[in-house]
């Protein structure tokens, strides 16, 4: 079963460096999202998620929405254990809205059969404060793709 998981997530939604900026609630958010994932714990990841979010999976063709993501993440726990690192993220915070985009390397351990790969990727998330909480409206993850081979 090919799964190129899109956890971007794993420390992507709300940086700890964005909470540090003065954002209240981000923190918060970003460690319930870590422990939902790692837990495989889909009804606290889907917290993170706002009603009306929008998914783009690195392995999917369509765009995601309400009920898709759970299946999907649902899917996804049922067959792998994620562990994640983002490297290289940038954080931006205008108003209610921050933007969070990097690249991620995540180790995804097969349940059946205990292999191990690797998924190399990029992400950007969007998060929106609603009710006084932050909720991902816009998930967008996408293998990264293999560097151009020289003119010969």
């Amino acid at each position: 079963m090919k799964i190129f998981v899109k956890l971007a997530l794993i420390l992507t939604i709300i940086p700890n460096s964005v909470w540090a900026m003065g954002s209240k609630g981000l923190h918060e958010s970003s460690e319930k999202v870590v422990k939902a994932v790692r837990e495989g714990k889909i009804d606290d990841l889907m917290a993170a998620y706002s009603k009306d979010a929008v998914m783009y999976a690195g392995d999917v063709a369509k765009p995601l929405k309400g009920e898709e993501i759970r299946k999907y993440f649902t899917n996804v726990f049922a067959n792998v254990e994620l562990n994640s690192k983002i490297i290289n993220p940038y954080h931006e915070i205008r108003g209610n809205m921050v933007v969070t985009w990097g690249d991620y390397i995540t180790t995804i351990k097969n349940k059946k059969d205990n292999s191990i790969t690797t998924a190399k990727g990029r992400f950007t998330d969007v998060a929106v404060k609603e009710n006084g909480k932050w909720k991902i409206i816009v998930d967008h993850t996408s293998p990264q793709p293999e560097d151009p081979k020289p003119a010969n």
